[in-house]
């Protein structure tokens, strides 16, 4: 799944504190796009990585 900076934001409710901390990174990084890839087995999802791009 490939998310833009409008993308990450119709996602974000600013009135859950949760939504709130997983946006505080991107934001703090400058990060203007972010890729999730889920990481699984056949039986379960074991997590997701995400990877983000900032203009350095």
């Amino acid at each position: 799944m490939l998310l833009g900076p409008e993308d990450l934001a119709e996602r974000i409710d600013p009135e859950k504190e949760r939504s709130v901390l997983r946006r505080r990174p991107y934001e703090q990084l400058g990060a203007h796009s972010a890729i999730v890839a889920p990481l699984r087995t056949p039986r379960r999802v074991l997590g997701a990585l995400t990877l983000a791009r900032c203009v350095a």
